[in-house]
């Protein structure tokens, strides 16, 4: 049941301080008299059935009503805060929501309120009834990297088994006692996975309010928060944009830095080695469809040269690489990446097959991600994988950002020049003596903004528009 993650932390620690905002720091009791609170006046028995649909921009009404649903174990949809009702209105349809709350002005009429009272009174720490076997879904409204809006449906009994066996196998021992500056929102699988990771481990978790990066970098710096964070759990494509900022950064119990995802930011941990010589680094890979992490790698000082691995596969799951007939692949070699969990459903174990698109293999038993299956780049008789390429570029240290793609059988990248870059043919060069031949690329295009989605993954869908204009831009080097 996963609301005794936050039951256990109420009775053995209920004066702890586990949600910190700009404003004001909430205990572990706080947070579960808010929940309670809202649970008795809007969850209760008499509430429509259906999926309650969370469209909440404050982080810290968002987390009180999370744990409202988990408490009174209804099904409920983590929507990103959106202020457009038509948008909405589908994703309700999609979700089958039957109750919306929003903390936005355009729904005032026709939601329910989700600011709580300041001060919720005393519930009950062991609330009557426990919950059958996959009793209770969350769904999350993913993007991904081609812009279409899916809805991912996880049972409760899933969660469950995933952070039980996380604390059996004791794979992040990093969660436990951090005061945890968690930047992805809570409306993101990968957000709200961490949060529920953070408070098995007992720690304190800091939700900026804003989750721009302008914001984010501004909740690191607030000087009531500083001297407080111990832990910071970001997507690689955050702390690549915080790696300019890293003389500035002043965070002097910093000791750990996850890596949400499948990869690390190289160049972040290069610098920020030298400013915080002591941190830990965890890198994880997860899935949405579960959700929390499918293997998980914690490195202590000195981090080593090899990025690749993403770790051990937890025991609960079992992954296999398969070709495009799905016939398993031997240790080694490449192809994609599947999942097999087994969880309980209405008290019988059922197995669910995960073919995630992603490409990879396994290496001695570790976990390694190649990239996307659907985003290989056909090119000049080759496969080609863009994340290796763009690996391959930002490792010459003189871009800030840099997409491929292929056009009339050339390979493009996009790139944002980075303070040291002088030419395309700087680059070229780096990229001719580091990069086999056919990863090479034909073209090279100076853009100021890369395409990303809200999770700052590259959006591989969209191609760079008004073609003309860009004719311009071109470097070709055959």
């Amino acid at each position: 049941m996963v609301y005794e993650l936050l039951r256990r932390n109420v009775v053995s620690r209920p004066d702890a301080p586990f949600l910190v905002t700009e404003r004001r720091t909430y205990s572990y009791r706080q947070v579960h008299n808010l929940a309670g609170y809202l649970r008795t006046q809007y969850l209760h028995a008499g509430s429509p059935a259906g999926t309650v649909c969370l469209n909440i921009g404050a982080p810290e009404v968002l987390c009180g009503w999370i744990w409202a649903c988990l408490m009174a174990r209804r099904d409920f949809a983590l929507l990103p805060a959106i202020a457009d009702p038509g948008a909405v209105s589908t994703y309700l349809q999609l979700a089958g929501g039957t109750l919306l709350v929003s903390d936005l002005e355009a729904f005032g009429g026709w939601a329910i309120p989700a600011a709580p009272v300041p001060e919720a009174p005393e519930y009950p720490s062991d609330p009557a009834g426990e919950p059958g076997p996959g009793e209770g879904t969350v769904s999350f409204l993913s993007s991904g990297t081609s812009g279409a809006a899916k809805l991912i449906r996880v049972a409760y009994a899933q969660i469950t088994d995933a952070l039980a066996c996380i604390a059996r196998e004791d794979r992040m021992p990093y969660t436990r006692g951090q005061c945890v500056v968690i930047t992805p929102s809570l409306s993101h699988s990968y957000g709200f996975s961490a949060m529920l990771e953070y408070t098995q481990g007992g720690s304190t978790i800091i939700l900026p309010a804003d989750r721009s990066f302008v914001g984010l970098v501004r909740s690191l710096m607030h000087k009531a928060l500083r001297d407080r964070i111990t832990a910071v759990e970001g997507v690689a494509y955050f702390y690549q944009q915080l790696r300019p900022l890293l003389p500035r950064l002043a965070l002097p119990n910093l000791r750990h830095v996850g890596f949400g995802g499948d990869f690390a930011e190289h160049a972040f941990v290069a610098e920020s080695r030298q400013k915080y010589p002591g941190l830990t680094y965890s890198v994880r890979y997860g899935l949405s469809e579960i959700p929390s992490a499918i293997s998980v790698k914690v490195h202590p000082p000195p981090y080593p040269a090899d990025w690749e691995s993403v770790g051990r596969v937890l025991g609960l799951y079992q992954v296999q690489i398969v070709d495009d007939a799905g016939t398993p692949l031997p240790d080694g070699e490449e192809g994609e990446v599947v999942v097999h969990y087994a969880h309980p459903a209405g008290g019988t174990p059922e197995t669910r097959r995960i073919a995630t698109g992603d490409t990879g293999l396994l290496r001695h038993g570790e976990l390694v991600i190649k990239g996307r299956k659907q985003f290989f780049l056909k090119c000049k008789g080759y496969k080609i994988y863009p994340a290796f390429v763009e690996g391959g570029v930002k490792a010459s240290g003189l871009v800030e950002d840099v997409r491929a793609t292929a056009r009339h059988n050339k390979l493009k990248i996009e790139i944002i020049p980075g303070s040291g870059y002088r030419d395309k043919n700087q680059l070229l060069d780096f990229l001719v003596r580091h990069l086999p031949d056919y990863a090479v690329p034909d073209i090279i295009e100076e853009t100021d903004e890369i395409p990303r989605n809200a999770a700052g993954k590259i959006i591989r869908a969209v191609e760079t528009s008004h073609p003309d204009r860009a004719q311009n831009h071109l470097f070709s080097n055959g």
